[in-house]
This record gives C-alpha cells, sequence and structure tokens, in this order.
C-alpha cells in the first residue's frame, strides 16, 4: 500500500523532532546521518567514525554509500555546521533520496562556537532554505528561543571573565554559570507563545522538506 506522508504530517501536530522521527519508523530505508551515539528506533545510524558510538554504517555525508533514489526519509540534526561543503551534502541527499521521500534538517544559528573538530557554518531559517531550495516545505520553526540562546552566550562570556585565562576554570565557571541561569530557559516557554512578536533571537532551526523531483 502506497504511504501518504499527509498521514506522518497528520500525527506530527506540533513541531516537535522527535514526534516527527517517531512518525518516521513506520517506513522503510531511514537514515540519521551524524547520528553520534542517538539510536532513532527505524532508522540506519551513519557516521565519520564508529569510536564506541552506535553506528551502522561509517561514511561522510558528503559521500553516502546509498544507491539513487533508495532512503525514504532522512534525519540530518546539527551536522551541516561541521562540514566544508553543505552544498555537497544536499546533492547527496538529493541523489539517495526517493522522490517525495522526507528530510528533517536542523542547523545552530547563535550559538558559541564549538569545533568538533570544525565549525564552520551558521545558518537562519531562510539560509537553511536556500541551502535546500530544491525540496517542498513542509514545516519549519526555530527552537531555544530569545532566553535559551542569549544565556548560551552570556554562559560562555562570564566563564571567560572569571577564569583568568585559566582552561581549567573556564570548564568550571561554565558549569557553574550554566547550572546558575538554567531557571531562565524556561521563560522561552512563554516567549514562543507570542506568535506575532518576530522570533529573531533562536540557538537553530529546523526544517521538515520533501524531495518535489
Amino acid at each position: 500500500m502506497k504511504f501518504n506522508w499527509d498521514t506522518l504530517l497528520d500525527y506530527n501536530v506540533d513541531t516537535n523532532k522527535d514526534r516527527i522521527l517517531a512518525g518516521a519508523n513506520i517506513l522503510k530505508s531511514n537514515v540519521n546521518i551524524g547520528s553520534g551515539d542517538v539510536r532513532i528506533p527505524g532508522f540506519i545510524n551513519l557516521d565519520i567514525d564508529a569510536d564506541g558510538k552506535k553506528v551502522d554504517v561509517i561514511a561522510k555525508a558528503e559521500s553516502l554509500p546509498f544507491k539513487s533514489n533508495s532512503i525514504s526519509f532522512i534525519c540530518i540534526d546539527h551536522v551541516i555546521e561541521y562540514s566544508e561543503n553543505p552544498w555537497q551534502i544536499v546533492e547527496e541527499i538529493d541523489r539517495v533520496l526517493k522522490k517525495d521521500g522526507l528530510v528533517y534538517v536542523s542547523s545552530a544559528f547563535i550559538y558559541p562556537y564549538h569545533p568538533k573538530p570544525l565549525d564552520n557554518f551558521r545558518f537562519t531559517l531562510s539560509g537553511l532554505k536556500c541551502l535546500f531550495s530544491g525540496f517542498e516545505v513542509l514545516k519549519e520553526g526555530v527552537a531555544k528561543s530569545a532566553f535559551s540562546s542569549s544565556l548560551a552566550v552570556i554562559v560562555h562570556l562570564l566563564a571567560s571573565i572569571f577564569s583568568f585565562n585559566s582552561l581549567v576554570l573556564f570548564k568550571f565557571f561554565k558549569i557553574f554559570f550554566s547550572c546558575l541561569l538554567f531557571p531562565f530557559k524556561y521563560l522561552d516557554f512563554f516567549l514562543m507563545k507570542f506568535d506575532h512578536i518576530p522570533r529573531n533571537i533562536f540557538s537553530n532551526s529546523y526544517l521538515l522538506l520533501k524531495k518535489i523531483r
């Protein structure tokens, strides 16, 4: 029986990533690119190394080891900002994805530099759309709004000031201020309810996309 994509979208009435991916596990040939230790039911885990991770396939996102038009759903959660060539990743996703296949992609916007080992790009929501311009946007949104994203920067700033150029102190104060200021992040729950206020400050953005050709 042909799968109805609208069933998946109706199932995910909100924009929660976990629900989107949970709805996808009824499909076959799903891939989680840059999986790390995260295991999503029904997904093949792909990463650049196995190093104690729950990885099924070792490969780069820029060169996916799958046949063309063979994958139903791809999750690429906070991966493209580390790549040296995110455009090549998009080309590979387009190649291996079936027609009408889905992509969940997210990326950092306002967040401190964190190389693993590289940290090359930041994307606004419109920037992600430009990158995936050949796909149809089904859902879009931002996560970790003004308070969370601002606190991430403030914590690094305060840790830098109080570390007195000591890496040990920096790590200590980063944990200290993260714990101290953590409750303020819950203010985002109230801010996100104000639909008419522009969400110009956010940690990351995401898209749920469909391949249309």
